[in-house]
């Protein structure tokens, strides 16, 4: 219906404009032009006479004629068109959409640049094609408040869009007894305690670990501008020691509890100090002082009667191991 409407204008229009001096013919030898664009709708004029809309057709007689196209947010095209009597002619006008191009700058740069969901590129960016109309985009940077910005493109004229990020981070400041223990934030190792650095506000996972100590776990929470200060204890874990003899057989005793006789193996020793004796008949007793704080795992065994032989395993140092003798 909008095509036959387009052809009707279109027809009336050159028929108004050839029908001075026009004598009638019993044969109409003028050429038929249908005249397209792309895209549809571009107003048609011949001189500045408009002479409707397409798509649309008409007749003229043979000569050759300028043709202008003309759509809003376009930019004009022309079309030249020779003809002969009784010629067919179609003419196609392509319109090249009004675009600009937009420079996006944020302080500090290199924010993601995210249009419609995806992410097109890092601040300082060049937006090129921008069409007329109004446009938006979100800037994110670690540490800084995501941030939206707009702007509408009116013109060909290129424009620079500025933006000032505000900042969304805090102080976080950890340490631990004993320090020197290693440390995660939402799963990403940051280094050992002591440890200071800015942190995106909001919630986040630590977790403090050092070898034979318990886990130290934490939700934390950040704010921006303050300092989240954590301080933390660590616990040692229980221990385990294992006793041999030669001869075997002796009898255990840890702090005046008696366990079962060598070779055995005591678990989960709570932090503290220890006095361990042995004893078997024919074999004079055999004694010595452990202290029960850095230590995982200790063996020891009397090789003779009287002669007391011990080597500390430290977790730090598993292929590390001292002898030492007593009468």
């Amino acid at each position: 219906m909008r095509h036959l409407r387009n052809s009707v204008i279109c027809a009336l229009g050159l028929f108004m404009l050839l029908a001075a001096g026009c004598k009638k013919q019993s044969v109409d030898l003028r050429a038929s032009v249908q005249f397209n664009s792309t895209p549809e709708g571009a107003s048609i004029f011949l001189g500045d006479r408009e002479l409707g809309k397409t798509p649309c057709n008409g007749k003229l007689p043979a000569g050759t004629y300028i043709f202008k196209f003309v759509k809003t947010n376009h930019q004009p095209a022309w079309e030249k068109l020779s003809c002969e009597k009784s010629d067919s002619k179609t003419i196609e006008a392509k319109l090249i959409p009004i675009t600009a191009s937009v420079m996006l700058r944020s302080a500090p740069s290199g924010a993601k640049v995210e249009i419609d969901g995806n992410i097109v590129g890092e601040t300082p960016l060049i937006l090129n094609e921008q069409s007329i109309d109004k446009h938006s985009a979100i800037l994110k940077k670690p540490g800084f408040v995501p941030q939206e910005i707009s702007w509408t493109v009116e013109n060909a004229r290129p424009q620079l869009v500025q933006v000032q990020l505000g900042t969304n981070v805090g102080t976080l400041k950890v340490s631990s007894v004993p320090a020197q223990a290693s440390i995660s934030i939402d799963g990403k190792p940051q280094g050992e305690t002591p440890f200071s650095d800015k942190i995106e506000q909001g919630q986040h996972q630590l977790k403090i670990e050092k070898p034979g100590y318990s886990p130290y776990e934490k939700v934390i929470l950040v704010t921006k501008e303050q300092i989240t200060d954590i301080k933390a204890d660590l616990q040692i874990l229980p221990s385990s020691i294992a006793i041999t003899s030669n001869p075997p057989g002796a009898s255990v005793f840890i702090n005046n509890r008696q366990y079962e006789n060598t070779p055995t193996e005591i678990k989960n020793l709570q932090p503290g100090n220890y006095v361990i004796k042995l004893e078997k008949a024919g074999c004079d007793p055999a004694s010595r002082e452990l202290p029960g704080n850095g230590w995982k795992w200790r063996s020891i065994s009397i090789a003779t009667p009287g002669e007391l032989t011990w080597s500390p395993i430290r977790p730090e140092s598993p292929s590390m191991s001292t002898e030492r003798k007593s009468a």
